[in-house]
């Protein structure tokens, strides 16, 4: 079995991620979620076999920056502490970790280094109690993924995984082992977003922290497949469905207009608030709806000693001053001065032209006016163009805040 190259990297979601350090401790995944598209975006779908992560080498890159010696912009957001997201493109914990246990090892060396740690999945191996008795006093949080669709549906739909029941004995799990557990709601199927609210008020009752909602996105590269797949396991023609209710094309997604979820979401909040959950806007014109002062996955709320990555579009926006967002505040933020368009793929790494800027100053900067990508500050609910450009031709922008729903008591997972 041969070591995953790019297991450890940062993903192209840092314009609006605040934990955007990516650990996968294997390059593929064995659950067949029918929406699905990760495997085809890897970089390394079309390598043979199973390939793993060197947790030797992790151990090697985290004690050489303790030493001092840093090597790459990955390196500095190490430094930083900036948390990782452990199984961020692929579950860490199917059967394959119960073969190879490499996420095992994976956590021996986080915990060691008191690293914070954000771990994704839809397995339960975790529950055995070796890794609840490692996971004991670690500084980790975790995020349990599920389908936003009725429980008739979902077997059809989450392909492999566990039902909603299991997730909530998940739940109880993690929180009796003092373990914070976001649940991920991803993706909200459209038509079943009243099963999502009645899975918010189950995952209060069994003592889960924090939700993060997210709708569904349909790739442009797996569209047909998608759909077949989804169609099949619905029994409904989804696609019809979501060009009725209001569909749009964003980079290479399909999904719904943010004014067609936004009534929802807006209503999701309001129960989250109301039930004593942390609330998480997955949808990216929302992130900043958030609770705490990172992105949707409630790692400012839950992990110590850590710092968010906030030089970025949802950075600013949540720093507002006076409801006015300028460029130059981004250039006051800390951010890597290493090369950090060489970890992107090739649609997220043209540069602005400017040689006083870094390497991700460039980056941001090429998307700040909105000309360039559809990720400018304008994109995210509530955002509009001032009128006004800073002396250096950058847009100035302005917010209509909402009032912060930042209602978590970080010692409720005790």
């Amino acid at each position: 079995m041969s070591f995953y190259k790019n297991s450890i990297t940062i993903t192209s979601q840092l314009f609006f991620c605040s934990s955007p350090i990516r650990i996968d401790p294997y390059n593929t995944c064995q659950f067949g979620c029918t929406y699905c598209f990760s495997k085809k975006r890897s970089k390394l779908a079309s390598n043979k076999g199973v390939q793993i992560a060197s947790p030797e080498a992790l151990r090697t890159r985290l004690k050489r920056i303790k030493s001092g010696v840093i090597k790459s912009a990955l390196d500095e957001m190490f430094e930083q502490r900036i948390p990782i997201q452990l199984g961020g493109l692929q579950d860490p914990f199917t059967d394959f970790e119960g073969k190879n246990k490499i996420t095992f090892e994976i956590l021996k060396v986080l915990k060691d280094f008191d690293y914070p740690t954000m771990v994704s999945t839809k397995g339960k191996i975790f529950t055995e109690p070796k890794y609840l008795n490692l996971m004991s006093g670690m500084n980790i949080m975790f995020r349990l993924s599920v389908a936003g669709v009725s429980e008739s549906k979902r077997a059809n739909v989450d392909i492999g995984c566990d039902s909603f029941d299991e997730t909530l004995k998940k739940i109880r799990i993690l929180k009796k082992n003092r373990i914070p557990v976001s649940v991920r709601i991803q993706p909200i199927i459209p038509t079943f977003e009243s099963n999502v609210l009645e899975m918010i008020k189950k995952i209060a009752l069994h003592g889960g922290n924090h939700v993060a909602l997210e709708h569904l996105k349909i790739s442009v590269e797996n569209k047909a497949r998608q759909i077949e797949s989804l169609n099949k396991a619905l029994g409904i023609d989804l696609w019809n469905e979501m060009i009725t209710l209001g569909l749009t094309k964003i980079g290479r997604d399909y999904s719904l207009k943010q004014e067609v979820i936004k009534p929802f979401i807006i209503k999701a909040q309001k129960l989250c608030k109301d039930l004593g959950l942390a609330f998480g806007a997955g949808d990216t014109g929302f992130i900043h709806w958030s609770d705490g002062n990172g992105c949707c996955n409630g790692s400012s709320l839950f992990l110590k000693d850590a710092n968010q990555f906030d030089s970025n579009i949802i950075g600013a926006l949540k720093n507002a001053k006076n409801g006015k967002i300028y460029f130059n505040d981004i250039l006051k933020r800390w951010s890597p001065k290493g090369n950090v368009h060489r970890f992107l793929n090739k649609n997220s790494r043209k540069l602005y032209d400017n040689d006083e800027y870094t390497s991700w100053q460039k980056l941001i900067a090429y998307r700040w006016n909105g000309k360039n990508s559809p990720y400018s500050p304008i994109f995210f609910e509530g955002v509009t163009w001032s009128g006004e450009y800073d002396s250096n031709g950058f847009k100035v922008y302005e917010i209509n805040k909402l009032k912060s729903n930042n209602i978590v008591d970080k010692n409720r997972s005790e």
